[in-house]
């Protein structure tokens, strides 16, 4: 009982996310037996895909005594939700033993296989009673080797830290409150969802990311307009909106999609569709230069012509790259509101929270242009289409880049 207590609190401090399981098990060495002792913490989108069982991860769990592979035998096996009834987490408890000769000197190596392909927090912890262990055992994640001794042992664990509920911000809090309303019919319920749900849109589009910054440089380097502002939030909206819908159903439809991998790709998409803005104001912008070079006035109409056109593209192209990566929390309201045969309420929370998202965005790029018309002397700047295409560009390979770091 106590090692399953420690190790379901150890699993409260790690930041689990909608997509991950995190495994946690601890080992423990006799010298006529090992047990094991597994919690498996799966965030609701994963618990939503797959249903872990004990014996699929004793298959899994691969230990060797001086080479010879252990034979479990599931002792006990405990599935517990947790959290909102639409769409809870699940918190998987398993007990396993297998015999060992473990009274003399022994070699023990233990891999965890199980899952390998979703992301996660995985540790392993090793103990010994009435076998003794090195004093300074390394810390684990999916595999471990420690040389065994004969001796009293003791056991070799890791405190667990405070569970993290008390220390999570505004935000967080919001999300969990939002997730865990959705079953409620009281109007004035819904109600405050749909305020709480444009208010985490508009938060999560001042995190970091989303393409504030490229939007900024983009209108200043164009000289934006009000209009623009709001056409790239309203394509993030509509990009935002379908994004999540489409997730969704793929989620629920296939069993092995890792949304997560998903939503990096997704990031990896927006970042070379910046870059793509950006590489394309910075051909348009030495071509515009070389044709004045060469004197040709009577072009400027076409050329004009050909600004407005590729304005345009731009701008909705920023605007996908904007609301191409969905939201963790959107996809998680949008499951749990479906589970609970109130799929239409779901949908309306995403959108309100795309417009949130929006609001934050097109403020931002209001905010901008006010400046930039209450100082006129900013105005009568002229960035070059090419510097500010270059820094676009480096921008945009850095979103990129960071997305691909991550896979």
């Amino acid at each position: 009982m106590i090692p399953t207590i420690l190790l379901s609190a150890a699993l409260a401090a790690h930041p689990l996310t909608p997509f991950s399981i995190d495994q946690l098990v601890k080992v423990t060495l006799h010298p006529d037996r090992v047990d094991v002792v597994a919690a498996m913490d799966i965030g609701q989108v994963a618990a939503k895909q797959i249903t872990p069982d004990c014996a699929a991860f004793a298959a899994k769990f691969d230990t060797r005594v001086d080479g010879v592979p252990l034979k479990w035998t599931v002792q006990s096996q405990e599935l517990r939700q947790i959290g909102a009834s639409g769409i809870p987490s699940s918190l998987l408890t398993c007990k396993l033993s297998a015999p060992a000769q473990l009274g003399a000197a022994a070699s023990v190596t233990a891999a965890n296989d199980y899952l390998t392909d979703r992301t996660g927090a995985t540790q392993i912890l090793l103990a010994g009673e009435g076998v003794a262990l090195p004093a300074d055992l390394p810390p684990y994640e999916r595999s471990a080797q420690v040389t065994t001794q004969p001796g009293p042992g003791t056991a070799t664990s890791v405190a667990a830290p405070e569970p993290t509920a008390k220390n999570k911000n505004w935000l967080q809090r919001g999300e969990a409150w939002l997730t865990g309303v959705l079953g409620d019919p009281a109007p004035q319920v819904l109600l405050l969802a749909v305020l709480m749900a444009a208010l985490l849109g508009a938060a999560h589009a001042a995190l970091p990311g989303h393409g504030k910054t490229v939007m900024a440089l983009y209108l200043a380097g164009r000289q934006g307009r009000r209009r623009d502002a709001v056409v790239v939030g309203g394509i993030v909206t509509l990009t935002h909106t379908a994004g999540v819908l489409i997730l969704g159903v793929a989620t629920t439809m296939f069993a092995g999609l890792a949304a997560e991998s998903v939503l990096t790709w997704l990031g990896v998409a927006s970042g070379v569709l910046i870059t793509v803005v950006g590489l394309g104001m910075l051909i348009s912008g030495l071509r515009h230069r070389r044709a004045h070079h060469h004197h040709r006035p009577h072009h400027h109409h076409d050329h004009d012509h050909d600004h407005d056109h590729g304005g345009r593209r731009n701008l909705t192209v920023l605007g996908i790259a904007g609301g191409l990566v969905p939201s963790p929390t959107a996809l998680v309201v949008l499951l749990g509101a479906a589970a609970l045969g109130r799929l239409w309420f779901g949908i309306v929370l995403i959108v309100v929270y795309g417009l949130g998202m929006a609001g934050t965005l097109t403020a931002a790029g209001l905010l901008l242009l006010r400046v930039r018309d209450r100082w006129s002397w900013l105005g009568r700047l002229t960035v070059p289409p090419e510097a500010t295409g270059s820094v676009i560009v480096l921008l945009g390979f850095g979103l990129a880049a960071r997305a691909v770091l991550a896979l």
